[in-house]
């Protein structure tokens, strides 16, 4: 069972101003969304964590096929010119977002290409809208502002200046983001990380320890 509208994706236009990225709107089918919502893992706090450390199931596990799969990975490499095929696909999920989330920040190099999609509902929040910038200090310089609504994507290639963020928030945020790492090490090490701070995260969150 195929959750994303492949064709909307697929026709989404690249832009090159500030670096290379394009942003999708609806890009699920429209009959798959209430099942990838209610299957959406039940996160009580804050942070990213790896798929292998959340409940996935459901139409959000078919989501999460979708975005591991072959097909994906060819699409995202024709639409930017690169073959991805031997890049490691990373896939993280956040529930929820803290006041320090979203600072101005670039992805580390050793991820080739950075996808974010949004799975709320609605958004009626300020804040919490990513921003495509043009520097790394003023997040009113932007080219884009993204509200994080259910099925809007997100998509860059990881430059030396793909710089984004967003006003800060506190509470429910749900996004996915699949990084194509650079080589099987940097995967391990990425996962190793995430793996190592979603047990600590589960942990201080049984304990009532504040985040």
């Amino acid at each position: 069972m195929s959750i994303l509208d492949w064709d909307r994706i697929r026709s989404a236009e690249v832009c090159l101003d500030p670096y290379p990225h394009f942003i999708a709107h609806q890009t699920l089918l429209e009959s798959k969304t209430a099942h990838v919502s209610e299957s959406f893992p039940n996160l009580p706090f804050a942070g990213l964590l790896p798929l292998q450390h959340v409940k996935n199931v459901g139409g959000f596990k078919a989501l999460m096929d979708d975005l591991s799969s072959e097909a994906f990975s060819a699409l995202m490499g024709e639409k930017f010119g690169m073959d991805l095929s031997n890049n490691v696909p990373l896939i993280t999920v956040r529930a929820r977002a803290r006041m320090r989330d979203g600072r101005i920040h670039v992805d580390t190099p050793d991820k080739k290409i950075s996808i974010l999609l949004y799975l709320n509902d609605e958004w009626c929040t300020e804040g919490g809208c990513l921003r495509v910038l043009r520097n790394g200090t003023d997040l009113e310089d932007y080219v884009a502002e993204i509200p994080p609504v259910m099925g809007t994507m997100f998509v860059f290639k990881v430059t030396d200046n793909c710089w984004h963020g967003h006003a800060p928030i506190q509470g429910v945020r749900r996004a996915v983001m699949l990084n194509y790492m650079s080589d099987q090490a940097s995967y391990d090490k990425h996962l190793k990380k995430h793996c190592r701070s979603a047990v600590w995260k589960k942990v201080r969150h049984r304990l009532k320890i504040p985040a």
